[in-house]
């Protein structure tokens, strides 16, 4: 970032809070300069820029914010913003290795941003993951709690964590899929550019070190699918199962009382044999069948199965 836009930045937050803009100017050189010296911002100069400063954020600058912020919704809206970063550092790096030039020009232009912009972004989106970790153990401690207080009441809530886990995961490992091509892409272009020079083994190693990060960085996100969706399988048999029981004890619990309240309400109960059953649906399907095919013209209907039904014994 330029020293213009930061100002930009500065007047814009000055104006959100309704402070004076008379001073924007020095505020905004004053803030910049607390900044740097925190080590959230690093400035660059050079004779080229004629006096206007480069600014990039350090390390801290990254984690600091992603610590503070770091719920369900912020992962969306910082990886895609990173991995536009290191798309556009990559890019350019790609772009000069292919120009060729000195060990200086190799050294400024390819080996500089790889090392002080890629690989710390690359760190700073894996942190973002491990945070994704910590809130995915949050969401299952919240389910976990949620039914063993009162499962029947608590059925949609824990549907609605794991829908919304779910596709925070799925967001994520889409955007991670459409660009990983691309910057591992530009990975090996530098790598390309490397091959029939003898001096740059330190820029070989480096990008090396940067397809093991976005390797890791990539597969993250189907991982961690598989295992969400290992665990929704779980919870949700978990919920089958506490129905199914409770099924079973409510007529267990019907039955008692009314054995008990008998004398009160006489009732009576009818069941069937299930053999007889089975020969009634045997002797209907044929039947059926034999009408299908123009053997027989008789079909048994109902009642027919009805009163054989009750002939037999049981």
């Amino acid at each position: 970032m330029t020293e213009g836009e930061l100002v930009d930045a500065f007047r814009h937050v000055s104006d959100a809070f309704e402070q004076t803009s008379e001073t924007i100017s020095q505020r905004a050189n004053n803030a910049i300069n607390d900044m740097v010296r925190q080590r959230l911002l690093n400035r660059f100069t050079s004779e080229i820029t004629e006096g206007n400063a480069i600014y990039r954020l350090t390390p801290l600058g990254i984690v600091l914010p992603t610590t503070i912020f770091g719920n369900a919704n912020f992962p969306l809206c910082v990886c895609p913003m990173q991995l536009s970063i290191v798309a556009g550092e990559l890019k350019r790096a790609a772009d000069s290795a292919e120009e060729g030039g000195d060990e200086f020009h190799w050294h400024r232009n390819v080996f500089a941003p790889l090392k002080y912009s890629v690989a710390e972004i690359f760190d700073s989106i894996d942190l973002t993951q491990r945070i994704m970790d910590e809130q995915q153990q949050l969401v299952k401690d919240d389910i976990a709690q949620l039914l063993n207080k009162d499962w029947r009441a608590a059925i949609s809530s824990c549907e609605l964590l794991l829908s919304e886990t779910s596709g925070t995961l799925r967001e994520l490992q889409d955007t991670l899929d459409a660009a990983g091509d691309k910057l591992q892409a530009n990975l090996l272009r530098i790598q390309d550019a490397t091959i029939a020079r003898d001096d740059l083994h330190f820029v070989d190693r480096l990008v090396f070190d940067l397809q093991s990060k976005l390797d890791r960085i990539v597969s993250w996100g189907q991982q961690a699918i598989d295992l969400w969706i290992g665990y929704d399988r779980h919870v949700h048999k978990f919920i089958r199962t506490a129905i199914d029981m409770d099924k079973n004890r409510v007529f267990a619990q019907r039955l008692r009382q009314s054995i008990q309240t008998y004398f009160d309400a006489p009732w009576a109960l009818t069941h069937a044999s299930a053999i007889v059953c089975w020969i009634c649906a045997m002797k209907r399907w044929r039947c059926v069948m034999k009408e299908v095919t123009g053997s027989s013209r008789r079909i048994w209907n109902t009642k027919s199965l009805t009163k054989f039904a009750s002939s037999s014994p049981r």
